[in-house]
């Protein structure tokens, strides 16, 4: 624990942490937005405010505090990308064990699919099937979008999972455990286990920066896991959010970058924070684990 990059990642670890789950307690759920203020000479001015002693990030266009909406939105967000990110290892561990022998059926598919769907983009792929109508007008819009961004990686996961495998199952040392009639449960606990958890471990922290990146992503476009439909007054049609994610503070912030650059600037840190904190997480379980074998 005396080496830097331990303490740094526990560190990050645990702002991120108190950051996304304990400041929320002391924040009203609803975010109130500030119409206008006065200056010393009575002026009204009004929002987007910069980053000030009152508002320490800014505001956005409407008066709401970037540093509020980052706290209650952290939640969301951390939430989202642990489960898109345990939903898909669920279903590429025990495929990728499963084709270990890298033969038959599932093999053939995990291969295909990764070597067909890795040439493509994830962002564009997610945003054709955001789009497709019966994704936008169905109820269960968000079941369906994180599932898809579930999937669309699970034949790259698997793929590496059971290549590591193979090579592991090659290893002279794990041969002569067959050989001296050892049984399918004592190898798969004491070697299987012992090899893949690392490689799980830092594979896991991984995906949870590409991910926090794609959730970045998709806000910037505007694409919203979660939407609602409203027909304005004129006629016209605005689509809304519902799902609050650090993501989703970037949409519409195009227009700010150049003058008021705190509103996308503030989401930006965030999100840049917490892949940091996870690539730094990988890296220091890689090294503790190369140490310790």
């Amino acid at each position: 624990m005396k080496n830097p990059i331990y303490i740094t990642a526990i560190s990050c670890l645990f702002l991120l942490f108190v950051f996304c789950f304990i400041l929320p307690i002391w924040f009203p759920s609803d975010i109130e937005g500030i119409v206008f203020l006065t200056n010393d000479e009575g002026d009204m001015i009004f929002p987007p405010f910069p980053p000030s002693s009152e508002f320490w990030l800014g505001t956005d266009s409407l008066g709401h505090d970037m540093f509020q909406q980052l706290v209650l939105n952290g939640q969301n967000t951390l939430l989202l990308v642990f489960l898109i990110v345990i939903l898909r290892f669920m279903i590429a561990v025990p495929l990728g064990y499963f084709a270990r022998k890298k033969t038959g059926f599932i093999f053939w598919t995990i291969e295909k699919s990764h070597h067909y769907l890795s040439a493509l983009p994830v962002l564009l792929l997610v945003i054709l099937f955001m789009n497709l109508a019966i994704v936008e007008a169905s109820s269960m819009r968000m079941g369906l979008v994180i599932m898809f961004i579930v999937v669309i990686e699970v034949g790259r996961l698997s793929y590496i999972l059971s290549n590591d495998i193979h090579l592991f199952y090659q290893k002279p040392y794990y041969e002569a455990t067959k050989m001296i009639g050892s049984t399918f449960w004592h190898r798969f606990k004491k070697y299987d286990l012992r090899h893949i958890g690392p490689t799980l471990a830092v594979m896991f922290m991984l995906e949870l920066a590409k991910v926090m990146l794609l959730i970045g992503q998709l806000g910037f476009l505007s694409m919203f896991i979660s939407q609602q439909w409203f027909t304005l007054e004129g006629g016209g049609i605005e689509i809304q959010n519902r799902f609050g994610t650090w993501g989703s503070l970037l949409a519409d912030t195009r227009d700010h970058i150049r003058h008021e650059f705190w509103i996308p600037l503030a989401p930006v840190i965030a999100i840049t924070f917490a892949m940091f904190t996870f690539h730094l997480c990988a890296e220091a379980l890689k090294k503790y684990f190369s140490k310790n074998n």
